[in-house]
């Protein structure tokens, strides 16, 4: 009798195992079903065809496989798309390929384009359109209100949402090589297939629970142009130059301007065109002439000075000569005062508490420089969670325990919350 009860559990389990792995191959091979663009036609045909499908569902998933290591510009070489009835893959590399049905599909206002972690997507979008895809949903802030932590990955949305494994190992491909292999292109529509899932789970649980304005703030950052726009002063900033001189910033600023036109133009990364050390030595030493230009610490390549040399010293003399008034001035240092490292720890406590009983990020909640700004200036502080509903769930608390209201203690192991008397 044992021996017949421990057989049933052995074929039970084991009949499981298989009807699961059944399950995975079959929503892999579901996942895989998908068209391969490569003519203007033919895309005409897909847009068409997703224009009326979108007539019964309001949304499509979109997604973008690039290179940007060897460029200024991303290289775009895919555009993967799925509405709830088909997906495709569309080579933007193949020959003669016009984008532009694509392109007008995209920039439909009333139809909701759903991506994971679109920013980058979005960056190339909007050089190709000249503006951004109007009406987003970005399910990695999505995940964020809804209990996946900080910046969940995509592959741990659809191991958790559609129990599918996901094959990753063809993420880093090069995605500019022609013919791209069946594995690169399986694993590029599995970025837009799964995602169909992932976003209705998501909406609706939003939905369910009113934090539609939870993710909005964020989404809407996301579809400002000017998130994208490169600001030459910010890379100033970003030299980590040791002086203030105001003579030394505005060549130093130049350089910078002058770089990122050379890159912008010749579609190379900054650095390739000139390092951040060959522009801070440049600023600081100033030379004069081209045999000065030469003997530049940092200038590794000898020929630049041949190439560039006369610009350069040119540039540097023009900038050389601004008034004190005119030149960049770096961000003043705001003397503040230090910061109790208990009270910031007993905050953060506090802010993963309630991260976790309301199941929301604790980065979209409040991050770690606004809990520094909270302790410092209390209820003046002009921060995100003390406005909204980032007050109503976490602010007010943290201000209450800040003001000795409330107390944090532990009880059977658990945190939990005391009013005071």
């Amino acid at each position: 009798m044992f021996k017949l009860s421990l057989i049933s559990v052995i074929l039970s389990r084991t009949i499981n195992y298989f009807y699961i792995e059944y399950q995975s191959f079959h929503r892999l091979k579901m996942s895989a079903e998908y068209e391969y663009i490569q003519t203007t036609p033919d895309l005409e045909t897909f847009c068409s065809e997703a224009h009326a499908d979108l007539l019964d569902d309001d949304f499509l998933t979109l997604d973008t496989e690039f290179i940007r290591e060897r460029t200024y510009a991303p290289q775009l070489c895919l555009i993967q798309i799925a509405t709830h009835k088909k997906a495709a893959i569309v080579d933007p590399l193949a020959d003669g390929m016009d984008l532009q049905p694509l392109l007008e599909l995209l920039a439909h206002p009333d139809m909701l384009k759903v991506l994971h972690a679109g920013r980058q997507d979005l960056e190339i979008f909007l050089a190709l359109m000249g503006e951004l895809p109007k009406n987003i949903f970005d399910t990695q802030i999505a995940a964020m209100a809804c209990g996946f932590g900080d910046s969940a990955g995509y592959e741990t949305l659809v191991k958790k949402i559609t129990k599918n494994p996901l094959d990753k190992s063809a993420r880093f491909s090069n995605w500019a090589q022609r013919p791209l292999t069946t594995k690169q292109l399986d694993y590029a529509i599995g970025d837009v297939t799964y995602l169909r899932e992932i976003y209705t789970h998501l909406s609706t649980k939003i939905k369910e629970e009113g934090r539609e304005s939870w993710i909005s703030e964020e989404i809407q950052i996301a579809l400002d142009p000017t998130t994208y726009e490169v600001n030459p002063h910010r890379l100033l900033f970003k030299l980590k130059l040791r002086t203030s001189k105001p003579s030394v910033l505005a060549r130093a600023f130049y350089l910078v301007k002058w770089r990122e036109a050379q890159a912008e133009a010749e579609n190379k990364p900054r650095q390739t065109i000139m390092r951040d050390e060959l522009i801070i030595e440049l600023a600081t030493q100033n030379p004069q002439s081209l045999e000065d230009f030469r003997k530049t610490r940092g200038l590794r390549d000898k020929n630049l000075s041949r190439k560039i040399g006369d610009a350069i010293i040119s540039l540097l003399k023009e900038a050389s000569a601004l008034p004190p008034k005119e030149c960049p001035k770096l961000p003043t240092p705001i003397n503040e005062p230090s910061v109790n490292p208990l009270t910031q720890d007993m905050l953060r406590l506090l802010l993963r508490y309630i991260a976790e009983k309301e199941q929301v990020a604790e980065k979209i909640l409040a991050p770690s420089k606004d809990i520094t700004t909270l302790i410092r200036h209390g209820e003046k502080a002009d921060i995100p969670c003390l406005k909204g509903w980032r007050y109503d769930i976490f602010g007010k608390i943290a201000l209450d325990l800040m003001n000795e209201k409330i107390a944090l203690s532990l009880k059977d192991g658990k945190l939990i919350l005391n009013t005071k008397d």
